[in-house]
């Protein structure tokens, strides 16, 4: 049986990302529970002992950015000290840390959500159809679909990954990319969430879903607004 993949990825700050990776059958209908995996800025899939793995490197990944968050908050770092940190490092530490704790949470929810709707291609019918209900914010909208395209023309992006369209609306952003299969759709979501990590054009590391339609031959990538925003409502 013929096994693909679709990816949903958190980001951030610090180029770090929280990878969902959803495994199905041979049909777009198939869709099977999530496994969750943490990634730098790229998707990656393990065969075996994946939740283990990313039980570990989250364990790993919050020791080091608790430390970080006690040396800003003074409780580690002395004046003396030839490694202390300057107040600047130190907020950003503190910044990261809540963000990773605010991505970690929204990844669990998502996760649940995902459980929520396994059967079939619910998530894909589910979040189009919450997305053709949003109200939009025009003023947001507007930037936002302006940054993106600004972000497809980037080095990064340009002549690998060229949507179909961009649309946002108030919460999420909707960018539909034409793809040959499964594979194509899920080089189409690595790439774009790289680039959306390494962008230098303002544009906020948030959550991405892939949505990918293999009937229709489109892949559809939603962004949420910000960290804040949980795309799946």
């Amino acid at each position: 049986m013929i096994k693909i993949l679709v990816t949903a990825i958190v980001s951030f700050g610090a180029g770090a990302a929280l990878t969902y990776s959803i495994v199905s059958g041979d049909t777009p209908d198939a869709i099977a529970l999530p496994m969750a995996v943490e990634s730098h800025a790229q998707s990656s899939v393990h065969s075996t002992n994946v939740h283990a793995d990313y039980i570990r490197q989250l364990e790993e990944l919050n020791r080091k950015l608790t430390k970080d968050l006690q040396a800003a908050r003074g409780g580690q770092a002395t004046k003396d000290s030839k490694d202390a940190q300057k107040p600047e490092q130190q907020t950003m530490d503190a910044v990261n840390f809540e963000q990773y704790y605010q991505a970690r949470k929204n990844s669990e929810e998502f996760n649940q959500y995902l459980q929520s709707v396994a059967t079939g291609n619910g998530y894909v019918k589910d979040m189009a159809s919450k997305f053709e209900a949003e109200t939009v914010d025009g003023q947001w909208a507007t930037d936002y679909e302006s940054r993106l395209y600004n972000l497809f023309e980037s080095d990064a992006l340009a002549g690998k990954v060229v949507p179909q369209s961009v649309v946002c609306k108030s919460r999420r952003c909707q960018i539909k990319v034409a793809v040959a299969d499964i594979d194509q759709a899920n080089q189409t979501m690595e790439s774009f969430s790289k680039a959306l990590n390494d962008n230098q054009l303002a544009i906020d590391k948030s959550m991405v879903v892939s949505a990918p339609d293999l009937t229709e031959g489109v892949v559809s990538l939603y962004v949420a607004r910000d960290g804040n925003v949980k795309i799946h409502e």
